[in-house]
């Protein structure tokens, strides 16, 4: 009797033990954040109500570490996880990165709370798309959500239903809300360095392309955004000490009037970077709003500049100025101080505003010409037809030239329909006695054929490309 109770222990004892470790490896793959999984233990022993116990433990830390507390979709660490794992057997996939478009603005007007419901329902309506497209989805952080796809697929179509899931104004409460995002996609061959950090930062470059462009836009990674980006940020960290270490230098372009005589110059900055060599101001200017420091680059070009050709009396000065420019408050008494500095009359400069700027400050604006030009200080307005060629601006602006950029003169001489728009332009400028330049000309048929149509000034590489100061005195 007593070997069979023995026995019994031990068969008891082993079944207990044996639990008893499965329960242990059991919460030490719960610790490490492993998947959902349940104890199968069945009964009313004291083992199988722990057995349930931990279930539902386990259920409750496995939502908390794997779930987002607001949306109920994945998380961050488990969207890092599980595209792992995807990545691990993938040939080829889609990701993607969505940030809503100045989403403060919802907080701002509606209360948090409001900005809680329109996460929740933003992450609703993902799981429509994720479910029909078999996405694995889930809130990044914030107002961001990432999702990803194994596999190739019909991307025309996914872009076209995408949008019209995710798009449609939202209605909560009594309030109707149109949400504006935009969205970074990656959808290339899988490759062997390809991990869900990698593809995230490629999806960031994308998605940062598409606040470029206006915001509330999809756009696809390629490595030419890689590239651009990646110098942006080079430069964004160098520009504060370039200025220091004296890399800019200015370079001068000629404007010829008709006879092909030199009426002025025109002030172009230039980058000569420590390792990126000479770089190119639409390359670095969009930085000096960035990095605070607009008023110090105006000031080393109108200083530089009347240094180098405030001796040559006979030429108007054209210098670029931004819109952030303008609007510094000290900008009137800065100009006054150095014309008079260098003995510079204010009518021989000419300050070249870009046209696409134009409308961000406009009754500002407006408000500032008008007090400048009371000094005699002349106003272009700089790349016509780059922005929305409005004419409303030679109405609303007192300007005193119009400089049409040159993508107006490409092929001019075989386009008859360029020329005709050339021509109507040139027209309106004369009928409201403004004068014209043309950038860009690059040919002796694109000069006489512009000459003929009463164009007053003339820029680009077939009269003379920008020259150092060195360069300046062969062609006065």
């Amino acid at each position: 009797m007593f070997f069979i109770t023995f026995i019994f222990y031990r068969i008891y004892n082993s079944l207990i033990t044996e639990k008893l470790k499965e329960m242990i490896e059991y919460l030490k793959k719960l610790e490490s954040g492993g998947e959902k999984e349940e104890l199968s233990y069945f009964g009313f022993s004291e083992l199988a109500i722990l057995s349930r116990s931990l279930n539902n433990v386990a259920k409750k830390i496995w939502n908390l570490v794997h779930l987002d507390y607001l949306t109920k979709i994945y998380n961050r660490f488990a969207l890092e996880k599980k595209i792992n794992l995807e990545l691990e057997n993938s040939k080829f996939f889609l990701m993607g990165m969505i940030d809503f478009d100045n989403f403060k603005i919802y907080n701002d007007i509606y209360g948090h709370e409001m900005g809680d419901l329109i996460l929740i329902a933003f992450a609703e309506r993902l799981k429509l798309i994720g479910n029909k497209f078999n996405l694995l989805f889930g809130r990044f952080g914030g107002d961001e959500f990432v999702f990803f796809r194994n596999g190739e697929m019909n991307l025309l179509s996914f872009i076209e239903e995408f949008r019209s899931y995710m798009k449609p104004a939202y209605f909560l409460g009594k309030n109707i809300i149109q949400l504006k995002f935009s969205t970074g996609i990656v959808y290339k061959e899988k490759t062997d360095s390809d991990n869900f950090y990698k593809i995230l930062k490629e999806c960031d470059f994308a998605l940062l392309e598409s606040k470029k462009k206006g915001k509330n836009q999809i756009s696809f990674f390629n490595e030419r955004l890689m590239i651009a980006e990646t110098k942006n940020n080079i430069l964004m960290n160098d520009i504060s000490y370039a200025m220091e270490r004296n890399q800019f230098f200015l370079v001068y372009q000629p404007i010829y009037d008709r006879d092909k005589k030199i009426y002025g110059f025109e002030s172009l900055m230039r980058w000569h970077h420590h390792n990126l060599g000479i770089i190119s101001p639409k390359d670095f200017i969009h930085l000096m709003n960035i990095t605070n420091q607009h008023k110090q680059f105006f000031e080393f070009v109108l200083q530089k500049t009347f240094t180098d050709l405030g001796k040559y009396q006979q030429f108007m000065l054209h210098i670029n100025i931004s819109v952030t420019q303008l609007l510094i408050p000290e900008l009137k008494d800065k100009i006054l101080f150095y014309c008079n500095r260098f003995n510079i009359p204010c009518n021989r400069m000419n300050l070249e505003i870009i046209e696409y700027e134009i409308l961000q400050e406009k009754e500002n604006l407006k408000k500032i010409i008008k007090e400048l030009k009371q000094y005699g200080i002349q106003f272009s307005i700089d790349d016509f037809g780059t922005g929305y060629a409005n004419f409303s601006y030679l109405l609303d602006f007192d300007i005193d030239i119009l400089k049409i950029d040159k993508t107006l003169i490409q092929d001019l001489t075989e386009n008859v329909r360029r020329q005709k728009i050339v021509e109507s332009i040139i027209q309106v400028c004369n009928a409201l006695k403004i004068k014209t330049v043309v950038e860009g000309v690059e040919t002796e048929s694109q000069f006489e054929l512009l000459k003929q149509k009463n164009l007053d000034y003339f820029q680009g590489f077939f009269l003379s490309k920008p020259q150092e100061i060195e360069n300046i005195k062969s062609l006065i």
